[in-house]
């Protein structure tokens, strides 16, 4: 899962959402860094992920499209993910998308003094731009995933792989709404 998601499954908890939200800023334990329920949230962040690494629904997206992207298979699925979150946001939220990440943003913005290294200079960029928001635009999405094949020092073809969604979006869809209810009862539950 990617940012759209870690930030639903916050369940607008603030501390928690911040610390969801951070988790890929965080290496090992920084538990006395941050308050118990910021660390709860960053633990939940790896939960997800870890989760989401390992289901069944994951495996068979990334089946998909591995012949192609290989190891960023994983990269792809995650932020397609948020994709499909974004534009079936209604499925899973009586609240907009929009009021949605305006809110995320305002919560966010009062950790300031507690961003973690790097977190800061990304995150500027994603308010600014309204990622969370523009993740329902297929153009975008292209445009995303080439930022981050960009990034990457290895060799990849994520700059390219939006054509994947395009040819298994059906597929990839109906693969996320089982994860995704299954994130849903784990979050609730950590």
């Amino acid at each position: 899962m990617n940012y759209l998601a870690h930030a639903f499954l916050s369940f607008e908890e603030e501390e928690l959402l911040f610390g969801n939200f951070i988790g890929d800023f965080v290496k090992g334990s920084h538990q006395g860094t941050f308050s118990d329920e910021i660390w709860r949230g960053v633990m939940l962040h790896r939960a997800i992920d870890s989760f989401t690494d390992a289901h069944e629904a994951t495996e068979e997206a990334k089946g998909l499209i591995r012949h192609d992207l290989g190891l960023t298979s994983g990269i792809f699925v995650d932020m397609i993910f948020d994709h499909v979150l974004a534009k079936n946001w209604k499925e899973y939220s009586d609240q907009s998308l929009e009021e949605f990440t305006l809110s995320t943003y305002a919560k966010l913005d009062k950790f300031k003094a507690e961003y973690p290294e790097g977190f800061g200079h990304m995150y500027a960029y994603m308010k600014r731009d309204n990622w969370l928001l523009l993740y329902q635009e297929e153009q975008m999405m292209q445009r995303f995933l080439g930022g981050v094949s960009r990034r990457l020092k290895v060799e990849n073809n994520l700059n390219e792989s939006f054509k994947h969604y395009q040819e298994f979006n059906q597929e990839l869809d109906a693969l996320f709404d089982p994860l995704f209810q299954d994130l849903i009862d784990l979050s609730t539950n950590y």
